[in-house]
């Protein structure tokens, strides 16, 4: 009786132990899971926060260079529009000016072809005079 009695608290005793052992191997297990888990999740967070910091990169670049070339085109466009002003603006300019030194040409030749025939008109009624007035000289 004595021997059960031992042997069965021997058998509860090895259980007790066997179930403590356990809870401790089921704790230490769960710590390991939750700890691997952590460390899991916070690689997965610094891998996403490095991969949207360089997508926000390389958007940023792409955004700056898509506006340095549209900056650029743009005042390219500036450039060649203000230049091709400049170039009519200049050819009205000169086409205008040729006009008016053509009308002033024509205006002084006019005005000198007039003067000439005046003159000419007044040399020869001069001379008629002249003339006239040595025939009257010459018959007196």
């Amino acid at each position: 009786k004595q021997y059960y009695k031992a042997n069965r608290e021997s058998i509860l005793d090895a259980k007790k132990q066997h179930h403590e052992a356990n809870r401790e191997s089921i704790l230490d297990a769960k710590k390991q899971y939750y700890e691997a888990n952590r460390e899991s999740i916070l690689d997965a967070k610094k891998q996403y926060h490095e991969a949207n910091r360089e997508s926000r990169l390389d958007a940023m670049k792409q955004y700056h260079e898509a506006n340095r070339e549209s900056r650029l085109n743009a005042t390219k466009q500036y450039h060649e529009a203000n230049r091709e002003s400049r170039l009519n603006a200049m050819k009205q300019y000169y086409k205008a000016n040729r006009e008016s030194i053509l009308d002033a040409k024509k205006q002084y030749h006019e005005a000198n072809k007039d003067s000439k025939l005046n003159a000419m008109k007044q040399q020869n009624e001069a001379n008629r005079d002249s003339r006239l007035n040595a025939m009257k000289q010459h018959h007196s």
